[in-house]
């Protein structure tokens, strides 16, 4: 299943495109390479951390709150709907009929 590029609609389009080639080039550096998964949690670790700095409840707070949010937008736009199409060609769950 092959996904299209979406923008979230809550970034205002000047903002996108400032940060659009900076994540193009990082995702390219990262596509190149073969430990993926590692990568990518040290890019997402420095990112969140050094934004959200200096240290206190609310800024450890807010980085916990955005990788969440993040986690979240990912499941609800990109994997619940490759779920349901992978429970269409394949059959549900007999405990979900």
């Amino acid at each position: 299943m092959q996904t299209e590029r979406r923008k979230m609609p809550y970034i205002k389009q000047n903002i996108r495109q400032e940060l659009d080639s900076l994540i193009d080039e990082i995702v390219t550096s990262i596509r190149s390479r073969s430990d993926i998964d590692g990568i990518v949690n040290y890019v997402i670790t420095r990112i969140v951390v050094e934004s959200f700095l200096p240290l206190n409840y609310k800024s450890g707070s807010d980085m916990i709150k955005t990788l969440e949010c993040s986690k979240l937008e990912i499941y609800r736009r990109l994997i619940a709907s490759y779920e349901c199409f992978k429970g269409d060609e394949n059959g549900d769950l007999d405990c979900f009929k």
